[in-house]
C-alpha cells in the first residue's frame, strides 16, 4: 500500500510536531497520518492558507515551498500544476480564496499520490472535516 494511502494524507504533508491537525493520529516515515483523507486535505489547505499570510502570490512560490528541489523535482512539478490547472506559473493569485487553493490542492493531489479529486469534491472533503472536529 502506498503511503499517501497508508496515511490518508493524499497531499504528504510532512509530520511536525508543532501542528496539531484535526484529526491527526501521527506519523509514518515522516508524514502525518490522519484519520481519513478529509482530514488531511484540510490540513494541506491550511498549509497553503498560511502560504498566502505569508506573502506567497504565484503558482511557481507555492510549489517551490511545498515541494522544494532539496527533495522534489520542482520545476517538473510548477509544470504539471501550471498544466493541469490551466494557471501560468507567475501570474498572481490569491490563496485566501478557498477556490484558488482547491483548484491548486487537486492538481497538487494527482502529483503527489495520483489521487483523482475535483476542486468540488476537495472542498466537500474540507467541509466534512470541518464538521467532524
Amino acid at each position: 500500500m502506498a503511503l499517501a494511502d497508508r496515511t490518508k494524507n493524499p497531499l504528504n504533508i510532512r509530520f511536525n510536531e508543532n501542528n496539531d491537525w484535526i484529526g491527526q493520529t501521527g506519523q509514518d516515515s515522516g508524514f502525518s497520518s490522519f484519520t481519513n483523507e478529509s482530514f488531511g486535505y484540510r490540513a494541506a489547505d491550511r498549509v497553503l492558507n498560511s502560504y498566502g499570510r505569508s506573502g506567497v502570490s504565484t503558482v511557481r512560490d507555492t510549489i517551490s515551498r511545498f515541494a522544494p528541489p532539496s527533495e522534489n523535482d520542482t520545476d517538473n512539478y510548477i509544470d504539471f500544476i501550471a498544466q493541469r490547472t490551466g494557471l501560468n506559473p507567475d501570474d498572481q493569485i490569491d490563496l485566501s480564496d478557498q477556490n484558488t487553493r482547491a483548484t491548486l490542492l487537486a492538481a497538487m493531489a494527482k502529483m503527489e499520490s495520483n489521487t483523482d479529486i475535483t476542486p468540488g469534491e476537495l472542498l466537500t472533503s474540507i467541509d466534512i472535516a470541518n464538521a467532524g472536529r
